[in-house]
């Protein structure tokens, strides 16, 4: 029986009183959204609008995803905690409910609370080569009616949210322990003051679930153990996240993905992709274990992570300690952790009045804060204050006064792209004081709430290594500050047009390649190492053995260029722990291939619907949702990995062809304007890597057509199925985007047929292959 919603919903006494009028509240309700789809629950405010939700993978009412999580380090047990987190409004629900722009103020869906699931904590966890599966919903209903701007109520313990959003970004802890006992601090992570047991009133609501998997057999262990039940899940409520310094790494993930619609102003806002998975591990701020992912259902995309085992992890530490004595360590109840913090971390807290109690402490705190750092981090501040010189604050309109350092005055935002480390030094100092100056103007103007900093040494270096914009309030308010969007470091005055980004994009390789140590001095000795986290991450320069952890597959600074995000069609994640035996693909994860179908042909309205990669057969084949025509490939073997494509027609035409090119070998377009079908012969050739003959499975059992071969490559009209590669200067850890455009479909299955072509002449085609005849 729903709930009426209320201050006070979870009291007896009220409930009591309102008996009487459930029946008439029940009949009302029914009532106001007879008009809404079955599957929608009652939403207040009540919408003016059809509410249309997104369809799931599954065909399910409310859409589901899978975390599978094993365990394949054979001297730890593991315990992981998922926490989603809270939010002043939330998109996926905004586009669950079909919300239209002028209505997003009226439907905000606040999250007022942190939901946590603590999955096995007691007892032996999740044992050695043993997993679990977690089944998530997009969002599991509280109170009914759902609203979409409650009121705060403080005694209840989701705060007055009426639904749990699971989706929209969420973090994996996992803790980790030498034994089949839960470690201490997970023990008391259990009995947290500020969390509170958090139950649904709603009787039809989706719940997460858990169930034991059994781990595939591996390398060491041929016959894995039969894995216990998981344990009940209890969902808890909390307003602050667990804590930095406990044993866990941690791990990220966003269900679902956002998409504007191509008139914002005509239906919903947003559109939600159901079947699209985010995640990666993630070192940018701490380090503690080692862990694999790849998406689940989608055996394209390769691995992030490293599958060494947790002992391997800390012999890495260890390491990294005796060449950088005094780095700093996490610390908790007086003992050190192994686990350590990032500059980028460090650095982020150089603003707080006292030093963090979390990390290894230094004699003469807290009085010598900040002057006095852990002696890697102190050098790092030194050489950078040396290096790239000093700032001063200094009123408006300039705002900034830089002093030189060893590299010299700073460079024009147009400057050369830099080819050595002082070039870059100066050219990144130089980014980033602009941006500073953009961030007092927003202020100056009123645009932005709070009060602005005074930029000194500290909040500077603390940018550089973070990569990160000024937008922050020194009011240290909720909601104050500027939008993220208004001042992105790529839209940065005179580093962008708006759509030729090569300054900015000159400015982030070379940060990078400060970052990786790949610069050469400008003159003899003018260098010094930028980033050691960087190398404990991802392994000494070609070092032999390889040192520390040693991956190319997992982010070590906030736009790391590395492999350590992906975001790919799947409908769930993987996570192992030592091992990559339980990923559906066992290579690492490379830059995917995008490939974006053409819109629908526009006489007859004929439209891609369906497609298969690498293996033409029923099971492989996936429909295509109509809002997001563009889909990934994997860049590690595109050559033995063929596409193929159907259209709406009855029965579908098959279109087919392969990509003979590792995106590496894509014709760069600086500008993307210029990337268009060129032949086989021309220079920047955008068509000799297209295969458009001798596709496996692809015959006329299958529904390929005298068509399918002149839409993938056509001599006579230049067009065609064409790969390039083109900047991305949104993306802050990929500066390239690898792409295969295909035209839409054909209106016909044969260019000859005068009568399918009716009223006007067949095309004069003439099919190719690799863009020559």
């Amino acid at each position: 029986m729903p709930k009426l919603i209320g201050p006070q919903r979870d009291s007896a006494l009220l409930q009591t009183a309102l008996r009487t009028l459930v029946v008439g509240a029940l009949a009302c309700l029914l009532a106001i959204y007879a008009g809404m789809p079955a599957r929608a629950q009652s939403l207040l405010p009540r919408p003016n609008w059809n509410v249309s939700p997104p369809k799931c993978a599954d065909s399910q009412k409310i859409c589901i995803m899978t975390i599978k999580i094993f365990n394949n380090d054979p001297d730890h047990w593991i315990y992981p905690v998922l926490t989603t987190g809270k939010g002043p409004a939330d998109i996926w629900m905004q586009a669950w409910w079909s919300v239209p722009n002028s209505e997003l103020p009226n439907y905000p869906f606040i999250r007022r609370k942190n939901y946590r699931l603590y999955i096995n904590p007691t007892g032996a966890g999740i044992p050695p080569n043993t997993g679990i599966e977690l089944t998530v919903p997009i969002f599991t209903q509280l109170y009914e009616p759902i609203n979409a701007n409650p009121p705060a109520d403080s005694s209840s313990p989701s705060g007055g949210d009426t639904l749990i959003n699971w989706w929209n970004g969420g973090v994996i802890q996992v803790y980790t322990s030498p034994q089949a006992s839960p470690p201490l601090a997970l023990q008391q992570a259990l009995t947290r003051s500020t969390q509170k047991v958090v139950q649904s009133g709603v009787s039809s609501a989706v719940l997460p679930k858990c169930v034991a998997v059994a781990s595939v057999p591996t390398k060491t262990v041929r016959s894995p153990p039969a894995p216990p039940p998981c344990q009940p899940l209890t969902i808890y409520s909390d307003d602050s996240d667990l804590a930095k310094n406990d044993p866990s790494q941690l791990i990220e993930y966003t269900f679902g993905a956002r998409n504007d619609p191509k008139d914002i102003n005509a239906g919903p806002r947003y559109l939600l992709d159901t079947s699209n998975v985010d995640f990666d591990v993630s070192y940018v701020n701490v380090a503690f274990a080692p862990a694999v992912m790849g998406p689940y259902k989608n055996n394209q995309v390769g691995y992030i992570g490293t599958p060494i085992t947790i002992d391997n992890f800390n012999l890495a530490i260890d390491e990294f300690l005796h060449d950088f004595p005094g780095w700093p360590q996490f610390l908790r109840e007086g003992q050190l952790v192994n686990k350590l913090a990032s500059p980028l971390e460090v650095f982020a807290r150089l603003g707080g009045k006292d030093p963090p109690p979390d990390l290894t402490q230094l004699r003469g705190w807290p009085g010598s804060w900040p002057a006095d750092l852990w002696a890697p981090i102190q050098a790092l501040r030194t050489k950078w204050r040396e290096y790239a010189g000093t700032v001063t604050a200094i009123p408006g309109p300039q705002y900034v006064q830089a002093t030189p350092g060893i590299c010299g005055p700073l460079p024009l935002p147009d400057a050369p792209a830099p080819t050595n480390f002082c070039d870059a030094v100066v050219a990144v100092q130089q980014l980033l004081i602009k941006n500073y100056v953009s961030y007092r103007q927003l202020y100056a103007a009123g645009q932005c709430k709070g009060t602005a900093f005074d930029i000194t040494d500290n909040l500077l270096i603390s940018h550089v290594y973070g990569w990160a914009p000024w937008t922050e309030s020194s009011s240290g308010k909720d909601g104050d500050g500027c939008a993220a969007a208004q001042n992105l470091l790529e839209n940065t005055a005179r580093y962008s047009t708006g759509i030729d980004y090569t300054n900015y994009l000159n400015v982030k390789v070379a940060f990078d390649k400060l970052n990786y140590g790949t610069f050469p001095p400008r003159a003899r000795d003018q260098i010094y190492q930028f980033n050691p986290w960087v190398q404990f991450i991802h392994g000494v320069p070609n070092g032999n053995p390889h040192k520390y952890v040693s991956t190319d597959y997992a982010y070590a600074y906030s736009v790391d260029d590395a492999m350590g995000n992906i975001q790919a069609e799947g409908v769930g994640i993987i996570i192992d722990i030592g091992s990559t035996a339980n990923l559906e693909n066992q290579k690492p994860a490379t830059q995917p291939i995008l490939v974006t179908l053409g819109g629908a042909e526009p006489v007859k309205g004929i439209a891609y619907k369906a497609y298969a990669i690498c293996e033409n057969t029923a099971a492989n084949t996936k429909n295509l949702n109509p809002n997001f025509t563009t889909f990934a490939v994997s860049g590690n073997d595109p050559a033995n990995c063929p596409i193929y494509i159907y259209d709406s027609k009855v029965p579908s035409q098959l279109y087919a062809f392969k990509i003979d090119a590792t995106p590496d070998q894509f014709p760069y377009f600086a500008n993307p304007a210029d990337a268009r079908w060129l032949p086989g012969n021309a220079k920047n050739s955008t068509t000799k890597i297209v295969v458009c003959s001798g596709i496996p499975d692809a015959g006329a059992a299958q529904g390929y057509q005298q068509s399918s071969a002149t839409a993938c490559c056509d001599s006579a009209s230049n067009s065609g199925v064409f790969a390039f590669a083109q900047p991305e200067p949104h993306d802050a850890h990929n500066t390239k985007k690898y792409i295969v455009n295909v035209p839409p479909p054909k209106r016909c299955t044969n260019d000859t047929d005068a009568a399918c072509f009716y009223p006007t002449p067949p095309p004069i085609t003439k099919a190719c292959n690799r863009g020559l005849p």
